[in-house]
């Protein structure tokens, strides 16, 4: 993947399949220690530490169809590429946290990509269950979109409305343009 986004998406649908209600997104940039963080927590079923040990292992997966067992281990392949660390804790039963620390000005560091798109995807797919809470730190620079937020003020229109979703995609893409490459 060539793209963080794709990164995003693909451990947040790890997220979906794992029973989670409620996934917190939150990328921090910090130029002083040239340093990208990518946080991605659920409540999810969790995994074994037997499970968590194998998760970057690109031959293992839990999924019993489709494909299977890259993501975790592309993701942990791009961080250290750019000399950096990734990070699984997980508790089963109580959810999963991946943590993608990453250089900032490395070269092998991919672009964010499309962040706006696929989130706004991701909205559009949840359904009503399930919450995404995005948060952006970004050299002292903050932003929040949480779709609790935005449930309480649709007043029943749902979330995955077209026109809402134009409004979500169109500010994130406004909030964090030019932040993260």
């Amino acid at each position: 993947m060539d793209e963080i986004s794709l990164h995003i998406l693909d451990i947040i649908e790890n997220s979906i399949n794992a029973g989670a209600s409620r996934i917190l997104l939150k990328i921090i940039k910090d130029s002083p220690n040239d340093l990208l963080k990518v946080i991605i927590k659920d409540n999810g079923r969790g995994m074994t530490p037997e499970q968590v040990a194998k998760s970057t292992d690109p031959f293992y997966s839990t999924k019993t169809r489709g494909k299977g067992g890259l993501g975790l281990a592309l993701v942990k392949q791009t961080c250290e590429q750019t000399q950096c660390s990734f990070f699984i804790d997980s508790v089963p039963g109580a959810g999963t946290m991946v943590e993608a620390l990453m250089k900032l000005s490395h070269p092998d560091r991919p672009v964010m990509g499309n962040l706006a798109g696929s989130l706004t995807a991701i909205i559009a797919g949840l359904g009503d269950p399930i919450d995404l809470l995005f948060e952006v730190d970004a050299d002292g620079f903050s932003y929040i979109l949480d779709t609790v937020e935005i449930k309480k003020e649709l007043d029943g229109m749902p979330v995955s409305h077209p026109s809402v979703l134009k409004f979500i995609r169109d500010d994130i893409a406004d909030n964090i343009k030019n932040l993260f490459d």
